[in-house]
């Protein structure tokens, strides 16, 4: 156990800028591959999105005499979670083309400056995207509480952010401190948010599929896996000192992640 600890985190590993450039390129073609996959493949399994409002009760109203007022909801969409998937994908694969190719010099500026801000676009985004899928898998179709969902994922995104960017501080500043509450505390409601419904089945209508399971358990581990790498970073722990090692490190987790994500819907509602 103590040479495998040895071996992941000890040593100074050689990460060059060329190495990034290619690994950021063979991911955008996996992914990319992946999104177009999805779109050729996939059954169209779509999920109804409604918005809820108040509305006049004409029938109560005109029996108690008085304006009586109810909730409503309308139906506002059809969306089909093939598109969404392949979305995820597509908007992770052309981030990293834009790294390896148009944004390339100010990428590597990024690097050596050790921050690297569109990393945390792209999970802000990739991460809204999968808690947004799951949601409306395990029964969470009302407007309201998906764009909740991903305005959470996007704060608790930008508290990774912020931790980063004060890695070169030896101590914790309480702004990172605030950081750091913020983003568990974001990163906790779209969880609650997704439970509640899945709860709410379990009680008053049928039992999630075991599925459901396995794709909240992917997500959680993948966005747990994103802030211990960012912890790592952070404190300089063994090969994390290097900030292209930590960069190619958050770059593999998105690919695996996503990947793990994909194939667990395809299985569950995509497969034709």
């Amino acid at each position: 156990m103590k040479q495998w600890l040895v071996k992941v985190f000890g040593g100074k590993p050689s990460v060059t800028f060329e190495q990034i450039r290619k690994f950021n390129l063979a991911v955008a073609v996996v992914l990319g591959g992946q999104a177009i996959a999805v779109v050729l493949f996939s059954a169209s399994f779509t999920v109804p999105v409604y918005a809820s409002f108040l509305t006049t009760d004409n029938l109560q109203s005109k029996l108690q005499g008085q304006t009586i007022v109810a909730p409503g909801i309308h139906e506002v969409a059809h969306i089909n979670l093939a598109y969404v998937v392949a979305a995820m994908l597509l908007v992770t694969a052309v981030a990293y083309v834009l790294q390896a190719t148009v944004w390339r010099r100010r990428y590597e500026v990024w690097l050596k400056k050790r921050m690297q801000p569109l990393r945390w676009v792209v999970i802000a985004v990739a991460t809204s995207l999968a808690l947004c899928m799951i949601g409306l898998l395990a029964g969470v179709q009302q407007l309201e509480s998906l764009k909740s969902i991903a305005v959470f994922m996007i704060i608790a995104s930008l508290g990774l952010w912020q931790l980063d960017l004060q890695s070169t501080q030896r101590r914790i500043s309480p702004v990172a401190w605030a950081s750091l509450a913020i983003t568990l505390l974001a990163a906790l409601a779209p969880w609650l948010i997704v439970m509640l419904s899945i709860l709410s089945s379990a009680v008053f209508g049928a039992a999630p599929a075991s599925s459901m399971w396995w794709l909240l358990g992917t997500t959680f581990i993948g966005w747990t896996l994103f802030a211990i790498s960012a912890h790592f970073h952070r404190f300089a722990v063994g090969k994390w000192a290097n900030y292209l090692y930590a960069e190619a490190w958050a770059t593999g987790l998105v690919v695996l992640i996503e990947t793990a994500l994909t194939w667990q819907i395809f299985g569950a509602v995509l497969k034709p």
